[in-house]
């Protein structure tokens, strides 16, 4: 289901039902949306051929919810400098977490040549989402949904426990190339940040075992903020090292794979990281070829208060 092909006209009337007085401010940020489309358009990707390996550049990013009280990096502040690094970084895909329709708007607005998927965690329309935006020349939507983390998945706002700080979901889309003809699928998805009633390990079950049975043998990447670090029983679930209620993944770390010095990608908007809860996994069949966490800000003012992390994969 595709939230997004009905989601402006809702957006909309509440956005004027609650804030009337500031629809200037809305034409202006559509306007300067506009000129940072036309300024900064992405950069051609490399011409893609019907034979030979897929290459994708894939970006993960929890581009902070604009709920917050964050001062100088409120999102009106940082909102150009987060779409600064995302045209610098080039990915052909981009897994977004914490974004409101607004900041999709925005997202989408300053990304020409994108296409994007997603729907909200719940039935709030001022909740969050994990939208994923993709290249438009390179691939076509064959398919997309998104479940819940929870025991209901198909119910919409459904968590694991009342103990659970908000609803979850992953985001999933199916693409397919098209100078190829091949096809592929791109996860995506953000955690809680509860650590009771096993949560986190229930999220890893739950997600391990849902990317296997959905992506049905076709490459795969999972982006996402997974609020647990390498090492953890849940990170260590989906990667196959352990196993909860006898799932155990098999997705694959490009930081051990290519023997990556840890990095942190949580910061609360000081710069200083000490753990990677950020990532993008794949699995069997996939190879990363590169991972980098972008360090990217302005001074005082940064994307996020995560650090993007961009993998490189081939298949």
């Amino acid at each position: 289901m595709n939230f997004f092909r009905v989601a402006p006209i809702l957006w909309i009337a509440l956005s004027l039902a609650a804030c009337g007085a500031d629809s200037s401010r809305a034409d202006a940020t559509l306007d300067a949306g506009a000129d940072m489309a036309s300024s900064q358009d992405l950069p051609d990707a490399p011409a893609d051929v019907a034979s030979g390996p897929i290459r994708l550049v894939v970006m993960t990013f929890n581009v902070r919810t604009a709920w917050g009280s964050d001062g100088v990096n409120a999102w009106d502040n940082r909102r150009e400098l987060a779409l600064k690094v995302i045209h610098t970084t080039a990915p052909d895909i981009l897994g977004t977490q914490e974004a409101l329709l607004s900041q999709v708007d925005d997202l989408s607005a300053g990304l020409p040549g994108f296409d994007h998927v997603g729907r909200l965690r719940s039935d709030s329309p001022f909740d969050e989402t994990n939208t994923i935006f993709f290249r438009a020349d390179r691939f076509e939507l064959l398919a997309d949904d998104s479940f819940q983390l929870s025991d209901t998945p198909d119910v919409i706002g459904s968590t694991f426990s009342e103990n659970q700080g908000n609803p979850r979901i992953v985001t999933w889309v199916r693409l397919r190339q098209r100078a190829s003809g091949r096809e592929f699928m791109v996860f995506n998805t953000h955690w809680d940040t509860a650590s009771v009633d096993d949560i986190p390990l229930r999220s890893a079950a739950l997600t391990a075992s849902r990317v296997t049975s959905i992506r049905a043998g076709l490459p795969a990447v999972l982006s996402g903020d997974f609020n647990s670090t390498p090492g953890s029983e849940p990170w260590n679930v989906l990667a196959g090292v352990s196993e909860y209620n006898a799932v155990r993944g098999d997705l694959i770390d490009p930081w051990v794979e290519l023997g990556l010095p840890e990095q942190g990608t949580s910061h609360g908007f000081t710069g200083v990281a000490k753990r990677r809860i950020d990532n993008v996994f794949h699995v069997p069949g996939v190879v990363a070829i590169r991972g980098e966490v972008i360090l990217d800000h302005e001074d005082a003012v940064y994307p996020s208060d995560h650090f993007p992390v961009v993998v490189e994969v081939e298949f």
